[in-house]
């Protein structure tokens, strides 16, 4: 499920971006609250592929038994550890600046910002994250699929795929 649902939170997350960067050039209130809605979903998507992503069998087969001593070296594991935990930690940063970013823009809908300038740049720096982390999740998909690589799950390579599909004529 995880790779068919991180495609939602991604979309989402842009579009709301690019509502309120015309909402704010166009001083729309609509684009403005079409954009806060697309957050909230995109922000309900980016948590439901989180958890999609930490129970799929390939997560849970690295975490092994021990799931406190596999969170002890978070720090090494996030800066130079396999794909799959590089990924995984991205993905906490981008969960947390996600929620950083819906609440700057909840504060700017409610008057409590004086600054919306501050839930754009929170809107970009979460663009920056999504990116990175989904950089990861390519490199685990296309990089490592039939290389046997540290992504632990294989699939034919195109031309088999093609080859197999000539045969059964």
């Amino acid at each position: 499920m995880h790779p068919i649902m991180v495609h939602f939170g991604v979309a989402l997350l842009c579009l709301a971006l690019l509502f309120d960067i015309v909402g704010a050039v166009w001083r729309s209130e609509s684009f403005r609250s079409a954009g806060l809605y697309t957050l909230v979903a995109g922000a309900v998507g980016t948590a439901l592929s989180v958890l999609s992503g930490l129970v799929t069998p390939e997560a849970r087969e690295r975490e092994g038994g021990d799931v406190v001593q596999a969170h002890l070296s978070v720090i090494q594991a996030f800066i130079s550890g396999r794909r799959v935990e590089v990924h995984k930690h991205w993905g906490y940063v981008l969960l947390a600046v996600v929620i950083l970013w819906l609440a700057a823009r909840i504060a700017v809908h409610l008057n409590q910002l004086r600054r919306p300038g501050l839930a754009m740049i929170a809107g970009v720096l979460t663009l920056i994250v999504l990116f990175i982390t989904g950089y990861y999740g390519g490199e685990l998909v296309y990089r490592e699929r039939g290389r046997g690589g540290d992504a632990g799950f294989t699939a034919p390579a195109p031309q088999a795929v093609h080859r197999g599909a000539l045969d059964m004529r």
